[in-house]
C-alpha cells in the first residue's frame, strides 16, 4: 500500500504534482529538506513542480546503476525516468494543484508546498498541521517531530 502525497509550490501558483509512494513527513518531508537545502527552494520547486509530470517516489540517495540494471523491475520501461538526487519521476500524470488538498475524494493523504522562502507547508488529509524552515538547521528534527 502506497501512501500518497501532492507537491505544491507556492513560485508555480500552486500548481503541483502527485506522489505515489512514501508520501509520509517522515520520508519525503525530510528529502524535501535535502533537497532544498541542497538546490535552493526554487530549484526545487521547478524540478517536482514543473518540469516532471508526477513521481513515483522521492529519494535523494536512488541511484542510476540500481535504475538501469533493471533491480527495481516496475520501473524499467518508458513511464518513468530516473532524475539523480530526485528519484523516479513519470512521464505521464495529470496536473494537480494545492486546491486538491481539500478534496474529499482525494486519495493522497499528505501536501506539501514549497515556498520561496524554503519553508515546507505540511498538510494531513488537507488540514494544515505544520510549517518546516527547510533551511534551520534542525529542520529534519522538525519534520520528524510531526510523528509520521
Amino acid at each position: 500500500m502506497s501512501t500518497h502525497a501532492i507537491i505544491a509550490s507556492d513560485a508555480t501558483n500552486r500548481l503541483g504534482r502527485y506522489l505515489h509512494s512514501d508520501g509520509y513527513p517522515s520520508h519525503t518531508g525530510i528529502q524535501l529538506i535535502r533537497i532544498i537545502q541542497r538546490d535552493g527552494a526554487q530549484k526545487a520547486a521547478e524540478t517536482l513542480c514543473v518540469d516532471h509530470y508526477g513521481w513515483s517516489f522521492i529519494d535523494t540517495l536512488y541511484t542510476m546503476n540500481r535504475f538501469n540494471e533493471g533491480q527495481d523491475s516496475g520501473y524499467y520501461d518508458e513511464r518513468f525516468g530516473l532524475l539523480p538526487g530526485y528519484g523516479i519521476f513519470c512521464t505521464e500524470q495529470d496536473d494537480v494543484t494545492a486546491d486538491d488538498f481539500d478534496d474529499p475524494k482525494s486519495t493522497e493523504e499528505f501536501g506539501y508546498i514549497i515556498n520561496n522562502d524554503g519553508t515546507i507547508e505540511v498538510y494531513e488529509r488537507g488540514k494544515h498541521i505544520a510549517t518546516v524552515n527547510a533551511l534551520a538547521d534542525d529542520a529534519e528534527k522538525q519534520m520528524l517531530k510531526l510523528g509520521f
